[in-house]
């Protein structure tokens, strides 16, 4: 057994594509790394009582880091997507509707409810930060994913703010069965309507806001994943690789993405939002199905790393603000920037850490789909040889 096996994710059809926990790499990358040095940059300006401007320079570029929170939407549309494309346009067999909704509850609430609930509990009874009564709205609003619904756009939950982008992925899974009969039209159709659709939504986002976060701001990263989805059944390949693609449109992209990065996250700019848009499902595209920075990608601890991404997901932030100040104080450095390098590596080392225990604990058992009844089979044979038990127990010693 190599090393890393036990970390290896358990795919319902068997089917293992490392291209895409390579993809899961580089947005909970870009994630994490924006919490990180957004929080350091936050207490080193709180300590210092003054803004380091290069400091504050590289954390207005990294709140870019949002790009991957899109970049998840994009893949869970395209795996959300896969097994409707088959059964429309391949030869899967048919998705059944209660087997898709039971799989995403066995597989995903779990991990999240029983995050959230622990998380609930250090900040009332270890930390104290809010009573009892003060956090649970919260909790029952992240545990029924209404967060969102409830309290506007710039109210994070309480309990684990990156909880909002799970609630906007739970109305996509409810949405995706409907909006996978798009694949019933031929394809020339279909991909027009799909792009409209994004290009539409692109456009009303960054002229108006709705003041609650809803799927409504995501919808066309979701899409893109189903035309990824598309694409990759019907053997479509669009010609992005010719060498002018290559030697004008990715660098064109990547001037677009850069800017993205150094603009807020709230900047209602049309040419902006549809570039990054354009560089995000791109990106995807060339990482999918051209083998676009592949080795990379495919790399084992990469793609191993990727596959934990949820658990990552679900505890960085914690994992950040419960170590965060101690490892700020504690720093030698006089250099700020190598203070900030080696928080960068103390905080990933440790969110890595835990996860890694609270993947192969908690999360990896719920990839396996028969998990409900095999926990029920073994309680059941448990008390089966209990009761059996019981009566040699109390029978009376010669």
């Amino acid at each position: 057994m190599q090393p890393s096996s036990i970390f290896n994710r358990i795919t319902s059809n068997g089917k293992f594509v490392p291209e895409v926990d390579g993809l899961r790499f580089i947005a909970v990358f870009a994630v994490v790394i924006a919490h990180i040095d957004g929080f350091f940059v936050d207490k080193v300006e709180e300590l210092l009582h003054q803004k380091d401007k290069w400091l504050s320079l590289f954390d207005y570029m990294l709140q870019g880091g949002g790009i991957g929170v899109s970049l998840f939407f994009v893949i869970s549309g395209y795996i959300l997507g896969l097994p409707f494309a088959n059964q429309y346009l391949g030869d899967g067999k048919k998705v059944v509707l209660r087997s898709y909704f039971v799989r995403r509850l066995t597989r995903l609430e779990p991990p999240y409810m029983l995050c959230m609930i622990m998380l609930f509990a250090v900040l009332v009874y270890v930390l104290h930060k809010y009573t009892f009564s003060e956090l649970l709205p919260s909790l029952l609003a992240s545990l029924t994913y209404t967060h969102n619904l409830f309290w506007d756009r710039y109210t994070l939950p309480l309990v684990n703010g990156v909880a909002w982008s799970l609630e906007v992925e739970v109305q996509f899974y409810i949405m995706a069965p409907l909006l996978a009969r798009l694949f019933l039209l031929p394809a020339a159709k279909r991909r027009t309507i799909i792009l409209l659709i994004c290009v539409l939504m692109i456009s009303v986002r960054s002229v108006y806001q709705l003041p609650y976060r809803t799927i409504v701001d995501s919808i066309q990263y979701f899409l893109t994943g189903f035309l990824l989805a598309d694409l990759k059944v019907t053997n479509t390949v669009l010609p992005l690789n010719k060498s002018w693609v290559w030697a004008i449109g990715i660098p064109a992209l990547m001037l677009v993405f850069i800017l993205k990065m150094m603009l807020p996250n709230n900047d209602p700019d049309l040419v902006l939002n549809m570039g990054l848009f354009i560089v995000i499902a791109i990106f995807n595209y060339l990482c999918l199905f051209h083998g676009f920075i592949n080795g990379f990608l495919t790399n084992r601890i990469i793609f191993t790393i990727g596959g934990m991404c949820y658990s990552i997901y679900l505890l960085h932030t914690a994992i950040i603000s419960a170590f965060g100040s101690k490892f700020i104080n504690g720093f030698f450095f006089d250099s700020i920037y190598l203070n900030l390098a080696l928080f960068n590596v103390l905080q990933l080392c440790l969110i890595m850490a835990i996860s890694a225990v609270y993947f192969l604990l908690i999360e990896r058992p719920c990839m396996d789909k028969h998990w409900p009844q095999k926990l029920f089979a073994f309680f059941r044979g448990r008390s089966t040889v209990s009761w059996k038990t019981i009566p040699y127990l109390l029978r009376p010693r010669k």
